[in-house]
């Protein structure tokens, strides 16, 4: 499951900004 999460995460973040996708996992890892 968590992998999951981490594998869309991934994806959603090459559309995205680098520092937004740095503040998405390190909201999910905290």
């Amino acid at each position: 499951m968590q992998k999951n999460i981490n594998n869309k995460i991934e994806n959603n973040l090459k559309d995205i900004n680098p520092w937004a996708a740095y503040s998405t996992v390190a909201s999910h890892i905290s």
